[in-house]
C-alpha cells in the first residue's frame, strides 16, 4: 500500500479485496475496516455507485455497525447528487 506507483483508486482496490476476503470468512467487523478504508480514499476520487455498495452496506449491519451503514447510505446519496446522478 505504500508504493508511490499506487493511484489512491488502486489503493481503495486492493482495499475492497482485502474486505472481501474477511467477508467470505465472515469475519464482519475486520471486514468492515477495510471498506472505512476504502471509502476514506474513495471520497477523493469520482465513481458512480455501483450495486456493490449494497453489500457492503448490509456487511456494516451484519458486523453491528447500523449507525455507519446509514451514514455510508447518506454519504453515497450525498455524492450521486453531488455528481449529477439523481
Amino acid at each position: 500500500m505504500q508504493l508511490h506507483t499506487l493511484t489512491n483508486l488502486k489503493r481503495t482496490e486492493l482495499f475492497l479485496a482485502n474486505a472481501r476476503m474477511y467477508l467470505k470468512l465472515k469475519q464482519y467487523k475486520e471486514a468492515t475496516r477495510y471498506f472505512d478504508k476504502s471509502s476514506k480514499l474513495a471520497k477523493e476520487e469520482q465513481f458512480p455507485y455501483s450495486k456493490g455498495f449494497d453489500k457492503i452496506i448490509e456487511d456494516y449491519v451484519l458486523a453491528g455497525r447500523k449507525t455507519d451503514a446509514i451514514t455510508l447510505v447518506d454519504e453515497l446519496l450525498e455524492r450521486q447528487a453531488f455528481l449529477g446522478l439523481t
